[in-house]
């Protein structure tokens, strides 16, 4: 198998804020970083994911356009206006990442991200062009995966990673300009972007479950990181669904039964399983616990 190593894949060095970059990145980052004021230092790294309406994939490019971040207000009381972001040190690297996980492979890399205004939406739209397989390459391909799940829309979000280089409380000119402003906490005024992903945001756990079949029934691996970063449980040691339902006997109206349990996956979200905690019997199941330990039977 061709070896590729995720780290050399972002860059020779570890940036200021703990995942990898090209060295002379990491130094321009470093520089502006310290140059700021103590309380925009204090606020950190930061991360915001989008949601978008709509997602423009292109099948014959293998890629995507949807908004990478808005103007919206996010659930912390702050807004990032669009006018404010710089994205020079991104696009001199322009890697795109699944959920910020640097321990990947990159998924892809944007061609452009332009400033949009549409249907009362401000922000930025990117297009994502995601990799393909290397022809050196044996065995499951990362960027497959998460390009179908794109492709079946159960992972339409995106997330950038910025640091923030001017921001304060709404001034009245700004509430006048947009009125839902008045009260929030922080507009984040001006930015350096450094990052974005693809953000498996809530979704549909149906939907989601649905998509991880087609995958299986074209023949793609499914990372655990993508069941781990879109809500999915795998618990070891319990039938798969497939054998789950190869337990069916050809009679109609018999029961379903499932095979004996061996080492394979079902996948549960975590709905299901509150639900299932939401409904036992906890004075019962203490109850027999303790008749167990007294001998009873």
């Amino acid at each position: 198998m061709a070896k590729y190593s995720s780290k050399k894949a972002y860059g020779d060095a570890e940036g200021p804020f703990g995942f990898p970059m090209p060295s002379a990145i990491a130094k321009q980052v470093e520089g502006i970083y310290k140059a700021l004021p103590a309380e925009l230092r204090d606020m950190g790294y930061q991360r915001r994911s989008a949601i978008p309406t709509s997602i423009d994939i292109q099948d014959e490019e293998r890629t995507d356009i949807s908004w990478v971040t808005t103007e919206s207000i996010d659930r912390d009381g702050e807004v990032l206006l669009a006018k404010g972001a710089d994205w020079s040190q991104f696009l001199q690297n322009s890697v795109v990442t699944f959920a910020h996980r640097y321990d990947q492979l990159p998924v892809g890399r944007a061609l452009w991200v332009k400033a949009q205004t549409a249907k009362g939406r401000k922000g930025y739209l990117a297009k994502t062009h995601y990799t393909t397989r290397p022809s050196a390459w044996e065995g499951p391909w990362f960027a497959d995966a998460v390009y179908h799940f794109i492709h079946e829309k159960d992972m339409p979000g995106k997330s950038v990673g910025f640091i923030i280089t001017e921001a304060g409380p709404p001034e009245e000119k700004e509430i006048r300009a947009r009125p839902e402003l008045a009260g929030i906490r922080n507009i984040i005024r001006k930015w350096l972007v450094l990052e974005y992903a693809v953000a498996p945001v809530p979704s549909n756990p149906d939907a989601l479950v649905t998509a991880v079949g087609k995958a299986r029934a074209k023949g793609l691996v499914i990372p655990d990181c993508i069941f781990e970063e879109t809500g999915l449980l795998i618990p070891t040691g319990v039938p798969s669904w497939e054998e789950y339902i190869q337990g069916k006997g050809e009679e109609e109206d018999e029961e379903v039964k499932p095979r004996p349990r061996r080492k394979g996956r079902v996948i549960v979200t975590r709905d299901s399983l509150l639900k299932q905690v939401q409904t036992m019997d906890v004075a019962a199941h203490v109850a027999a616990a303790i008749d167990t330990l007294k001998g009873k039977v």
